[in-house]
Formats: structure tokens, C-alpha cells, sequence
């Protein structure tokens, strides 16, 4: 997996069995994974195959960039389908984490911390830890792959990407503080205090001092040993989560606010989506190609 990720693919939509509709009753469902959901939003976004393809394009033209500046880029130890497999992963991994802790495996066995497929073969490398020339050369060269990227058609126009991925990240926000969401907080508080966890919130639960900076990629939490405690929080908030529905409940509710949201964008949004697929193509094209 790649070290240095390109920001241009963060937003990126997943596949899912229930799919929420613009414009139509959203009814709460009660699903047995994030798989089986998708919210309105990510018809406008990216699908996580065709993103993390692009990922892997774009990290290979900025590291041809820098190889042409006389410069050695930190290395990718794994190229091609299995980079972009690896990039799929970890966020259908980052997918379950979008409400609480919902994945019971890898919750029972690394608690709040990120699996180690999540932090690819080697620590995450900064631009700041990088010599001042090369770190010159990433940059500039980060810059040029964005161009071609939009050059060659690889993404839709900046300010409709800009427009989804905003409204995305604004419903969350005011979702997580809608009545609704708050009443099944309550609901898994009180579930996690009969087994002896006092959270008031899945986020309190992560957050936890004693877990050193869980969910974190950073080298203290990659070394931080995950602890008896840590393991056991973490199971009994996936148990928690499943029977309280917190994961029905804030789906249905973001759901909710994204169809209002697509209503009054509708138009610059169906563009986006038009934008989308022609990329989507594009990328097939270019990734066929570089095979």
C-alpha cells in the first residue's frame, strides 16, 4: 500500500445492500454489517474500486515526477491490483468504524486500534520527516499528477467534488447531533453500563485515554499493545451497537438529511454523477493500459 496518499480520492463511496433514495420514506433498517448500506450521497461519489485504481495511478505519476527530478520517492512495496485492493480494504475497513466500532472480529482482536493491514508493510511516511529537497520534489510532483489527473479526465471538476464531499461531511455532523441519534446513544450507553463500560457515546468509548491513541496511524499507536481492557470495551460495544441498532438508527437518520440535501442540489449533483462515470471509464482505460 501506498505511503504518501494523494487527498484527491478521500471521498469515495462503498457498495451496500440498502441503499437509501432521494426523495423517498427512509424506514430504519437493521443491518448486520455497514456492508449492507449506502447512503444517497455516495451515487455522486466515486465507488471505492475505481478510487483506490486512481490512487494507485496518481501515486505513480508523482513518483515518475520525482524519479525525473533525480530523486528516489518513498517506495511503494506493492503495485497494480494489489495496491488498489489494498486501498478498497482499508476503507470498507474505515466504512465500519463511520457510526461506532461495528466489525466484531477485528474488535475482539485489536480493540479501538486499526488492524495491521490498515497501516500497509511500513510506518506512515510525513512529507515533514522527508529532506528538504525531496520533500520539494513530492510536493511540486504531488501537484502535477492532480493536473494530469483532471487533464486526462480522471475526475469530475473540483468545485462539484468539493460540493458533494462537503454536504457528505455537513449531514454526518448534524446527524450525529439529531434527537434520534442521541436517543440510540442513550440506548448503547446504557447497554455498555450493564457490562460495566459508562460511556455515554461510541465516541467516548474510542476516545479513552487508556487505549493510546486508538484509530490513529501514527508510531505510537502502531506499537501500542492492545490490552485485555481495550479487547473487552471493544467487544462489548459491537455487541451494544448491534442490539440497540445504533447502526439502523444513524443511517436511516444521515440518509434523511443527504436526500434533503440532493433535492436542493439536484442538478449540480446529477452532473457530478455524469462526471463520475465518464472518469470511471477513463480510469479503466488508463489502468488497462499500465497493466
Amino acid at each position: 500500500m501506498a505511503l504518501l496518499v494523494l487527498a484527491s480520492t478521500a471521498a469515495c463511496s462503498s457498495g451496500g445492500g440498502v441503499t437509501a433514495t432521494a426523495g423517498a420514506p427512509m424506514a430504519t433498517p437493521t443491518p448486520k454489517s455497514m456492508a449492507e448500506l449506502r447512503l444517497p450521497l455516495e451515487t455522486y461519489l466515486l465507488d471505492h474500486e475505481h478510487a483506490g485504481k486512481l490512487e494507485v495511478l496518481l501515486l505513480g505519476l508523482r513518483d515518475a515526477c520525482v524519479r525525473d527530478k533525480g530523486f528516489t520517492p518513498p517506495s511503494m512495496t506493492v503495485t497494480g491490483q494489489q495496491a488498489a485492493a489494498g486501498y478498497v480494504r482499508l476503507w470498507q475497513y474505515y466504512d465500519t468504524r463511520r457510526y461506532a466500532i461495528s466489525d466484531r472480529a477485528t474488535a475482539r482482536r485489536y480493540g479501538y486500534h486499526l488492524p495491521p493491514f490498515t497501516r500497509g508493510t511500513a510506518p506512515p511516511v510525513s512529507l515533514g520527516s522527508l529532506s528538504k529537497p525531496l520533500r520539494e520534489a513530492m510536493t511540486t510532483c504531488g501537484e502535477q499528477a492532480a493536473k494530469e489527473q483532471r487533464d486526462k479526465g480522471l475526475s469530475p471538476a473540483q468545485e462539484q467534488s468539493d460540493l458533494a464531499a462537503d454536504l457528505k461531511a455537513r449531514d454526518f455532523k448534524a446527524s450525529q447531533s439529531d434527537p434520534r441519534v442521541l436517543g440510540v446513544f442513550r440506548k448503547w450507553s446504557t447497554c455498555m453500563g450493564r457490562k460495566g463500560y459508562p460511556y455515554a457515546t461510541p465516541l467516548d468509548a474510542a476516545s479513552d485515554s487508556r487505549w493510546k491513541q486508538s484509530g490513529r496511524r501514527t508510531p505510537a499507536a502502531l506499537r501500542a499493545e492492545v490490552t485485555p481492557q481495550e479487547a473487552g470495551a471493544a467487544a462489548a460495544e459491537v455487541d451494544c451497537v448491534y442490539e440497540t441498532n445504533v447502526l439502523g438508527v444513524s443511517f436511516a437518520v444521515e440518509a434523511e438529511y443527504e436526500n434533503r440535501d440532493i433535492e436542493k442540489n439536484a442538478e449540480a449533483l446529477d452532473g457530478l454523477k455524469t462526471d463520475n462515470e465518464r472518469a470511471a471509464r477513463n480510469i479503466d482505460r488508463l489502468w488497462a493500459r499500465d497493466e
